[in-house]
């Protein structure tokens, strides 16, 4: 789907990339807004700079929001 804009009096439109991507840790679906971070699922997840650099070793996509806030809370055995 594509968002509305008006800029210098022409309008137009963009795409913002939305994806369903599968949570490398627990397979479960959830909805990737890379083309809108800010509105994204994870981004409201505060990992520290250590558990980023956990996640980063142990999973190549995107962690869902479950996951991170498991992690977040230091519940991760895995």
């Amino acid at each position: 789907s594509g968002a509305a804009f008006r800029v210098n009096g022409k309008s137009g439109s963009f795409m913002v990339k939305h994806e369903i991507l599968q949570c490398p840790r627990c397979h479960t679906p959830s909805e990737c807004k890379l083309g809108s971070i800010t509105l994204c699922q994870c981004s409201d997840v505060d990992l520290t700079d250590a558990q980023r650099e956990w996640v980063a070793a142990r999973w190549d996509g995107c962690l869902c929001k479950g996951c991170l806030l498991t992690i977040k809370r230091g519940e991760c055995p895995n």
